[in-house]
């Protein structure tokens, strides 16, 4: 799928392909960024700004991003590892957590 966000700093439009879980009605990606100490630039906009755009199958919708954690962190991560193994090896370049990011439809409040 794709992600776009707006540039925290420039202020532009940016697209990135991103890997993605489906879990329910949601997307959960990983901000692992291949395992480097470093987030990814799209995980520090879509954080910033609070919202994006997910294009999938052609289709856009608005989403709002939030970081599982706790039980639900450790199932996502489950499945993310089983779906991509080689996400599990990024662990071993970096001490940093990678964000496991529950992109909810924009319209669902919590």
């Amino acid at each position: 799928m794709v992600l776009e966000t707006i540039g925290r700093r420039s202020g532009q439009r940016r697209a990135t392909p991103v890997l993605y879980l489906e879990a329910g009605n949601d997307l959960v990606v990983l901000a692992s960024n291949a395992g480097s100490d470093k987030p990814p630039a799209w995980w520090l906009n879509l954080r910033d700004a609070g919202e994006g755009t997910v294009v999938l199958g052609g289709r856009r919708r608005e989403v709002r991003p939030r970081v599982a954690e706790g039980e639900e962190r450790a199932e996502l991560w489950r499945r993310f590892c089983a779906m991509y193994p080689s996400a599990d090896d990024y662990r071993d370049f970096t001490e940093r957590e990678f964000p496991l990011v529950v992109l909810e439809t924009a319209s669902r409040q919590r």
